[in-house]
């Protein structure tokens, strides 16, 4: 395919306007940009920390998150471990904050561990004991949890 000679001016002619319109030495400009590009950060938790060992009793202003992370621990402290898991899986979807999801991370993990215990080598193996150690041991850097004596 040839092109013609008004063509093929006019293809010349369009270099010659790009080519003009770049720096010296041929650099491609650079993109500046006059505001600088937001970091994201985590989302804090800004209420009261909460605790990894909550009351069994539900409380008259208690929240979705509140009421998942008191059943999950209900259900682990009963040796309900595949139950435990599902209500810590919930908190962590519902959590708006990282220390509460990772929180409820913590807590179905520590319940996964606890429920493989289990499977392994029984309840002789103390599954519950296990999951309340694992749990402060997952937890221990995370300032929205507290122990409640």
């Amino acid at each position: 395919m040839s092109l013609t000679h008004r063509g093929l001016i006019a293809v010349l002619g369009f270099c010659f306007l790009v080519g003009c319109g770049l720096p010296d030495k041929g650099q491609l400009p650079t993109a500046t940009y006059s505001q600088p590009i937001p970091t994201l950060t985590p989302k804090t938790c800004d209420d009261s920390p909460r605790f990894l060992n909550p009351d069994e009793a539900q409380k008259p202003q208690e929240t979705d998150l509140d009421r998942y992370f008191r059943l999950a621990y209900k259900e682990e402290a009963e040796g309900n471990f595949e139950t435990a898991i599902a209500y810590y899986q919930k908190a962590a979807d519902l959590a708006t904050c990282d220390c509460d999801k990772q929180h409820a991370l913590a807590g179905k993990q520590a319940a996964q561990e606890a429920h493989n215990l289990v499977d392994r080598y029984g309840v002789e193996s103390k599954p519950t004991q296990y999951f309340w150690g694992r749990l402060q041991e997952l937890t221990q850097s995370l300032p929205c949890v507290q122990i409640q004596q």
